[in-house]
């Protein structure tokens, strides 16, 4: 799945089937272009060039706490990642995953091995 993120109708669509009968943690539309938002300050704040972004690919769980230890579920919430193209940002997976831990790692760069030796992410 590869869906152009400029594509409203469809990411939404896509972000509802993954989340069916889900009704905490969900993750919206908003949540995907603010996720994009916040991985693009955090390249230009690196100054990456915008041509080096491409093949750039992030795993995004919007809902990432810590959940108090007497929590005795397995918290999930709707993740995703993205993927930067020529023509701008993709969504190319969604689904739900465990969402328990530091929200410092909301964003995870996939492939940073590829670029570490030119920036630094983290």
């Amino acid at each position: 799945m590869k869906i152009n993120i400029k594509n409203e109708t469809k990411t939404t669509e896509v972000l509802e089937n993954c989340q069916k009968k889900c009704i905490a943690r969900t993750t919206y539309y908003e949540d995907v272009q603010q996720a994009i938002k916040k991985i693009e300050a955090k390249l230009d704040a690196f100054n990456v060039p915008k041509k080096n972004w491409l093949g750039a690919q992030f795993y995004c769980q919007p809902h990432m706490a810590q959940f108090p230890a007497s929590y005795k579920y397995s918290p999930t919430g709707t993740a995703f990642s993205l993927e930067y193209c020529s023509s701008g940002w993709f969504l190319v997976n969604c689904g739900r995953s465990y969402c328990q831990g530091s929200e410092k790692r909301a964003i995870e760069f996939v492939n940073e091995s590829n670029y570490k030796e030119f920036y630094s992410f983290s």
